[in-house]
């Protein structure tokens, strides 16, 4: 037995001669109805999904008071027996990134806890205390209970530094471990009761992430079937057109460069004549060369715009290669990846897909078409809401000729409509509305148009005058920002802005978190409508689809999605198109896209 401070925590550690003991306590608090926690301790976090059988090392239950820290390798029947009695007892369970805890069960081949049961400290802090900038378990329990609740984790750092162990190698029978992981228990249960006392008001958004987890752990049990013959392809095409980038650079005289090394890149630049940095560092005070500096330097002509070109191509096809061809070979089991949905990883509240880093994933037809139906001979279907960044921005903006053109019907192209009325061109104009919507600033805007900054402004300008509703509202969310420190989103969810960033991320934190909010919504009603058997994932704004056959011959009906994920909390619309049946997800995309 080990205590802390208060002296009222108690943490056992099973062994043979105490399973009496944990038998007794166990059902004293499942018949009492006492709150409690599950936790367990694993290897490393970016271990990815599946995950191996031993990855689980130690399980954890506890109550305010008192817990108990079994090793799983020895236990495995009792961690069963204890999961299975939690789950007809219906006791409310505590957890951090509890969903971390289900993968790991049930990678193990455990039982998981039931969803309607569970309560996660990190997400319920987070939605209801977005003051705050941290909301780890220890974060939030040294400012509810205490600093005592960081003695643990201290302890248990420097045990492994002086011993030099990892996740995976330290021992589980050691003091210092068990006790960590069995004293994280009784915080969460103190500090869950905390800050969600039994008369908190309604939860709102907390019960959306929640049964968001539920539906997104679905999605990574089932995985994504991987097309070796398109993962090949990619593979040779991007690594073709990076080597050719990088003959390029040579054939300029850069033999010896390495164009992934910026140390290089930036003396190469230096040493050419006339040359003046387009980007500087604000932390560094050195000259940046990032995606938008190259592309402006793209536009000067000579050298600097043909060592800028290759530069961008080599980049471009390098991160290809080796953040989704190797990743995904080396994270491919028997045909599948198994990604990660991170469902509030951003600060927006929007969710990631890592390992592999499906988020980023470039919508172009040989890199969707790695990924093919679950089913030999399947179908895919991907469903995206359309315009839903500029459908937003339109409808909070409150401007009068968006809302002509979406609630006429909308049924011309929205970028057209927008350079007709600024006396513009259309590329110029649909680059300044998905970067208004992203938060870009005008040097972005100005280099991915390819114009200087000064045209740029010229056109928002222009577009300000024929859209006067949107400057307003921008300058709204910023003096909000700057005023309050945060911004609030149409579902209700408030999140905070970092100072310094309200020019920027203030309007954009509201369309972008809104746009989270409304997908999230959609999923979950498509998972209680009875689509969670054929629905994929989630990227972006798109809901991807597998069935063994042409939906209509399984009884669901491919408008009924649009329907379902189709919002009008706003004053425009939210609206979904569901693509035709796809052999391949590529097959949405054009060889151009």
């Amino acid at each position: 037995m080990q205590w802390c401070d208060p002296r009222d925590i108690a943490v056992h550690y099973l062994t043979p001669s105490t399973v009496h003991q944990y038998l007794a306590w166990l059902s004293e608090i499942l018949n009492n109805g006492d709150v409690v926690s599950v936790d367990t301790e694993t290897g490393s976090v970016n271990t990815p999904q599946p995950y191996p059988k031993d990855y689980i090392r130690l399980y954890q239950i506890g109550t305010a008071n008192e817990a108990w820290a079994l090793d799983v390798s020895e236990w495995r029947g009792l961690v069963r027996y204890t999961q299975e009695r939690l789950n007809e007892a219906g006791n409310t369970v505590w957890g951090a990134n509890i969903v971390h805890d289900q993968r790991s069960l049930y990678w193990g081949g455990l039982p998981t806890l039931r969803w309607d049961t569970l309560e996660d400290l990190v997400f319920y802090d987070r939605i209801t205390r977005p003051d705050q900038w941290s909301h780890g378990l220890k974060q939030v329990g040294v400012r509810e209970l205490g600093a005592w609740v960081s003695y643990g984790q201290q302890e248990l750092s420097k045990f492994m530094k002086e011993n030099g162990y990892t996740w995976e190698t330290v021992p589980v029978a050691a003091d210092t471990y068990w006790f960590y992981g069995g004293v994280d228990c009784c915080i969460n249960v103190r500090a869950g009761q905390t800050i969600k006392p039994d008369n908190a008001p309604p939860r709102g958004n907390y019960e959306v992430e929640m049964a968001y987890l539920q539906v997104t752990e679905k999605w990574e049990r089932k995985g994504l079937r991987v097309c070796e013959e398109a993962l090949e392809h990619a593979e040779n095409l991007w690594t073709l057109e990076r080597d050719l980038a990088h003959k390029e650079l040579i054939a300029l005289g850069y033999e010896k460069l390495n164009p992934a090394s910026n140390k290089q890149i930036r003396k190469l630049f230096e040493e050419i004549d006339d040359h003046t940095p387009p980007v500087i560092s604000d932390e560094t005070d050195l000259p940046l060369y990032n995606k938008s500096a190259l592309q402006i330097l793209q536009k000067r002509g000579g050298l600097e715009a043909a060592v800028a070109q290759h530069l961008m191509k080599y980049r471009h096809y390098n991160s290809w290669v080796n953040n989704y061809v190797y990743n995904i070979r080396s994270m491919e089991v028997d045909g599948f990846v198994h990604p990660t949905v991170n469902s509030m990883d951003a600060r927006t509240g929007r969710s990631t897909v890592t390992k592999p880093a499906l988020q980023t994933l470039p919508a172009d037809k040989v890199a969707r078409n790695i990924f093919k139906p679950r089913h030999v001979k399947g179908l895919l279907y991907a469903c995206d809401y359309d315009s839903q960044e500029v459908r937003i921005l339109g409808a909070l903006s409150g401007d009068v000729k968006i809302h002509e053109f979406f609630l006429g019907g909308g049924d011309g192209d929205y970028h057209f409509y927008v350079a007709n009325a600024a006396g513009i061109e259309r590329s110029v104009a649909k680059t300044v509305n998905f970067a208004r919507a992203y938060g870009a600033g005008v040097p972005n805007m100005a280099a991915t148009a390819g114009v200087s900054v000064e045209v740029m402004q010229d056109v928002i300008n222009q577009i300000d005058a024929a859209f006067p509703g949107i400057p307003k509202w921008l300058d709204l969310c910023r003096d909000a920002a700057i005023s309050k420190g945060y911004v609030d989103l149409p579902y209700g969810t408030r999140l905070r802005i970092p100072r310094g960033g309200e020019y920027t991320k203030a309007a954009n934190s509201i369309i972008q978190g809104h746009g989270a909010a409304v997908l999230k919504r959609a999923a979950t009603r498509l998972y209680a409508a009875g689509y969670g058997d054929v629905m994929l994932m989630a990227v972006h704004d798109e809901l991807l689809f597998s069935t063994p056959a042409p939906m209509e011959e399984m009884g669901f009906n491919p408008k009924d999605i649009e329907e379902i994920m189709r919002d009008e909390h706003l004053s425009i619309p939210l609206t979904a198109t569901i693509s035709q049946p796809l052999d391949r997800w590529g097959d949405k995309y054009s060889e151009e896209d």
